[in-house]
């Protein structure tokens, strides 16, 4: 009874195996793991072949010398994780050449826990643009990320202005120095100080500073 048993689960293993089996969907392709101060890349074939390591820095000419190696095997697919802003450089270079460059979200394309290293990293990227395994975020065209940006400093500029504002405030306050010829801070102050306009209005208003 235990043998049969055992065949059989032999047998649904390799069903599974059988059933598991994922294709190619591209003739070449490369992984490109990022980091601060090093890219490692690896590039292969479908059936495993013309495999290579490459370790690159990250100086603007290291980062056309990866455009270069791509462009000497005939690469036009590579995958990169969006590891902070490391790769938006290398992205910018490469998809100027012509290269299609998918941006993966790391938690997507995580591997199993065991021991990492950067080769191991990079070719895993590259077995999963091979068979078509990685879902690539969205990136924007140039115009939208101008905008973006436009938009992300004007927010940020904005909360910078708050902050300095809530701090001259909590200055005074402290110093039991009263402005309340203005229930809400009056930004005028910030721009142009304390001028005749406003001493002006401490005097209309009574105020004693």
């Amino acid at each position: 009874m235990y043998i049969i048993d055992n065949q059989r689960r032999i047998f649904m293993k390799q069903q599974v195996i059988e059933d598991v089996n994922i294709m190619p969907q591209l003739d070449k392709a490369c992984g490109l793991d990022m980091h601060k101060d090093k890219i490692v890349g690896f590039i292969s074939g479908k059936d495993g072949s013309n495999q290579e390591f490459r370790e690159f820095g990250t100086y603007t000419c290291e980062l056309k010398e990866i455009r270069d190696w791509l462009q000497e095997n005939d690469i036009h697919h590579c995958l990169m994780e969006s590891t902070g802003i490391y790769w938006m450089s290398l992205y910018a270079i490469l998809t100027e050449a012509g290269i299609e460059v998918i941006v993966a979200n790391p938690v997507h394309i995580k591997q199993m826990p065991k021991r990492k290293t950067d080769r191991k990293d990079a070719k895993w990227l590259c077995a999963l643009l091979l068979h078509g395994l990685v879902r690539p975020s969205f990136m924007p065209d140039n115009t939208q990320r101008i905008i973006r940006d436009y938009c992300r400093n004007r927010l940020f500029y904005t909360w910078q202005l708050n902050r300095i504002r809530n701090r001259l405030l909590k200055i005074w306050e402290s110093n039991n120095i009263k402005l309340p010829f203005c229930h809400k801070f009056d930004p005028y102050f910030i721009s142009y100080g304390y001028d005749k306009t406003i001493g002006e209005r401490c005097n209309r208003s009574g105020t004693v500073a």
